[in-house]
C-alpha cells in the first residue's frame, strides 16, 4: 500500500493535486484556528489590562483616603496642642530649681490631656522639647 502511494506520488499530476488538496485542507483548518486564537488572545489581554487598571485605581483611592485621614488627624492633633495654654506655658516658662505649683498643675493637665487623646489619635507619637524650660513632654 505504501509503495502504491509513493508510486502515485511520482506522477506529476498527482503531485499537484495532492499538494493542492493538502494545502487547501491545511489552510482551511489553520487560518480560522489562528484567527480564533489571536482574537481570544487580544480579548484576554485587553480584559487583563482593564482589570489591572481598575485594581490600581482602587488601590490608589484607598491609599489617598488613608493619607488624607492621617494628615487630617495630624493637623487636628497639632492644632489642639498649638492652642493649648498648658503646653504653651510649659514650653515658655523658665526652668526653676523648685517649680511652683502652677507649673506642676500645667504639667499634670497636659499629661492628662495627652493620656485621654492617646487612645484615639497621634498623641502617642508627639514629643515636644523646650530649651527655655528644658522640658520634654511626649
Amino acid at each position: 500500500m505504501a509503495s502504491l502511494f509513493f508510486k502515485r506520488l511520482s506522477n506529476p499530476s498527482f503531485q499537484r493535486l495532492f499538494l493542492k488538496n493538502t494545502l487547501m485542507v491545511f489552510l482551511a483548518i489553520s487560518v480560522p484556528l489562528l484567527a480564533s486564537v489571536l482574537t481570544v488572545y487580544f480579548y484576554s489581554h485587553n480584559s487583563l489590562m482593564e482589570e489591572t487598571d481598575a485594581a490600581n485605581l482602587r488601590s490608589l483611592e484607598n491609599t489617598r483616603a488613608t493619607v488624607e485621614m492621617i494628615l487630617g488627624e495630624t493637623e487636628a492633633t497639632l492644632l489642639r496642642y498649638a492652642t493649648d495654654s498648658d503646653a504653651e506655658t510649659l514650653l515658655r516658662t523658665q526652668k526653676e530649681r523648685y517649680p511652683n505649683y502652677d507649673y506642676i498643675r500645667h504639667a499634670q493637665e497636659l499629661i492628662r490631656i495627652m493620656g485621654v487623646g492617646a487612645r484615639s489619635s497621634l498623641d502617642y507619637a508627639i514629643t515636644a522639647y523646650s530649651e527655655v524650660s528644658d522640658f520634654t513632654f511626649s
